[in-house]
């Protein structure tokens, strides 16, 4: 017996509302990685330029749209909702398509969730943007309003508006140019082709007037922009399965209505589709979750918004092994005046390369963060410029270059980035926040992170040596001998990169900068190299602390017995000494 039009219609209601709810939970704890990720990427103005920008090029109102939708991801719980409902439109959309265009056909209502859910399993891959999702909904619904189309007056203004589709869809319109194709082909009768005459003129008049005469973009720009490209074999597999379903939507109304087996309609049969297609888009969204690149934009997310703490803390606790990520944990303990204190508390698998990042078009987003950390808001202006000239508006870099600005005195350019950022909705308080500082310098003294910016400001000029950054440690040392952050990195420096002796030749600075006491790994540093004689070790009146004296007792008592067993020594000193610059130097 057939399943009503009314239960399938709630079942299916059933189903939505439990993937609003999976995809909203996805998205605000697993997979809010993608989001933030995809939020600073750009930055969405509300102003005549973004808008005329957005109707330069075919294709440009559908991705000036997805730009409006993505500044809401700054909100986690904004972003998740937002994903989560736009992915859902699919299947709503495909449930009044079955109705339109095959009322007479019994089709399992679990058919309509497919869209929404190889989209989900593409949205997990952190370069699959809304454009794209807006892009199969439009095909869609521009598919919808085709079938819907009757009255022959219809059907050729629905042709007619194809050129207007391309412009505001791009390649979406060769898509869904496709799929009517193939609609209008299965029709019966010689009027279709007609129809079909003129939708293959008007796309392909569409395309040369696009590319040739109109907009005189490049070849691949009007023919693929803005599908999605990527190369990534699970994500094209998710993506040709999509694309394939699609184009089967108009050979429904040719499978014979007894294809349709009593079994297809049973609730079996609907349980078992639901958890197929379940299933499909779990293994497309397994193969594209990436657990280093969501630690990454993690630490990214804390390090742009100077939640140092939360940084480091996460970090520790599951930890990154990309170079950029252990590169703003390293930041986050400079900026707290920890790195001589937790330098291995964290994985450091690329030595003094995660101190600072060398010059590259890659790197400029966050290697700016080295020099804000040391205080040479010059040459981080310059790399947060350079960002910005490479990718356009995004949120960090003109957040940097305001701030930048300021610390170096620069009030008209601070109201420059910050005009430009009070022309979003997120990030529009922070600019005014920053505005007010301009107009009231006492609030610059006030507060003690800008403070202690200021007060790092060189007191000389000098070259520095952008290609590889960590030389301007000895430049900046030179110039101001009390430079702490610049002793600390030059120092851990040295412990990176194996060098003891080096660590020695230095701590005479530890004074100069005016430390009151000896950091760890320093006093390891000096007990490795001593071993007894370091225990009465003091450094202007500082000495070595109890605790690190008692862990380096226990060091050497522990080694001592390793030595009968060596194949298990490794594995057992991580587990007490890990944390130990005994450890690095030694295994790492």
């Amino acid at each position: 017996m057939s399943e009503k039009p009314e239960r399938s219609g709630r079942n299916l209601l059933i189903s939505l509302s439990l993937f609003l709810v999976v995809a909203f939970g996805f998205f605000s704890f697993v997979g809010d990685y993608v989001l933030s990720f995809q939020e600073q990427q750009s930055l969405f103005l509300l102003s005549g330029d973004c808008l005329r920008e957005g109707f330069s090029k075919p294709g440009g109102p559908l991705t000036y749209l997805a730009g409006f939708l993505v500044q809401f991801y700054a909100s986690p719980f904004l972003g998740a909702l937002l994903v989560s409902v736009i992915l859902s439109l699919p299947a709503v959309v495909l449930f009044s398509l079955k109705k339109r265009a095959f009322p007479g056909i019994p089709l399992p209502w679990p058919i309509f969730l497919v869209p929404s859910l190889l989209l989900f399993g593409l949205q997990t891959n952190h370069y699959h943007g809304m454009e794209h999702n807006l892009g199969v909904l439009l095909v869609l619904l521009y598919y919808l309003l085709a079938v819907s189309a009757q009255k022959p007056y219809q059907r050729v203004l629905v042709l007619l508006l194809i050129p207007v589709f391309y412009f505001l869809a791009g390649a979406y319109a060769l898509v869904f140019s496709a799929l009517y194709l193939c609609h209008l082909l299965l029709e019966e009768g010689s009027h279709r082709y007609v129809q079909v005459s003129l939708l293959v003129t008007l796309t392909v008049a569409s395309f040369l007037a696009f590319w040739k005469v109109l907009f005189l973009e490049p070849f691949k720009q009007i023919l693929l922009s803005p599908l999605p490209l990527l190369e990534n074999p699970p994500y094209s597999a998710g993506l040709f399965l999509l694309i394939t379903f699609i184009f089967l939507l108009p050979f429904i109304r040719v499978i014979p209505r007894r294809a349709f087996a009593p079994w297809t309609e049973s609730r079996v049969f609907s349980l078992a589709s639901v958890i197929s297609a379940v299933a499909l888009s779990g293994w497309v969204a397994y193969k594209q979750y990436d657990v280093e690149v969501a630690r990454v934009v993690d630490l990214q997310r804390f390090v742009f918004a100077e939640e140092w703490d939360r940084a480091i803390e996460a970090q520790e606790d599951t930890p990154s092994r990309a170079l950029i990520g252990q590169f703003l944990y390293n930041t986050a303990l400079s900026e707290t005046d920890q790195l001589l204190d937790r330098l291995f508390l964290g994985p450091q698998d690329y030595g003094p390369d995660a101190l600072a990042l060398p010059w590259s078009v890659e790197n400029l987003n966050h290697g700016t963060h080295f020099f804000q950390a040391i205080g040479l808001m010059n040459e981080a202006h310059r790399w947060a410029y350079e960002d910005m000239v490479t990718f356009g508006y995004r949120p960090e870099n003109l957040k940097v270059l305001a701030r930048t600005s300021l610390i170096g005195g620069d009030r008209r350019m601070v109201k420059k980035y910050t005009n430009i950022l009070k022309q979003t909705v997120f990030y529009r308080k922070w600019a005014e926040n920053l505005e007010e500082m301009v107009d009231h310098p006492d609030r610059i003294r006030s507060d003690p992170r800008m403070a202690a910016k200021v007060a790092m400001l060189p007191r000389s000029e000098f070259f520095v040596e952008y290609q590889y950054p960590p030389n301007v440690l000895v430049n900046l040392l030179e110039a101001q001998p009390d430079h702490k952050r610049a002793l600390e990195y030059l120092l851990a420096g040295f412990l990176l990169g194996r060098n003891p002796e080096a660590v020695m030749g230095s701590i005479q600075g530890l004074v100069d900068a005016g430390y009151t006491r000896i950091p760890r790994y320093v006093e390891e540093v000096v007990l490795m190299l001593l071993g007894d004689s370091g225990g009465d070790f003091t450094l202007a009146g500082m000495p070595i602390s109890e605790e690190t004296r008692a862990r380096f007792e226990a060091f050497r008592t522990f080694v001592a017995g390793a030595g009968r067993n060596p194949s298990a020594m490794r594995e057992r000193m991580q587990e007490r000494f890990g944390d130990t610059y005994w450890y690095y130097y030694q295994f790492r």
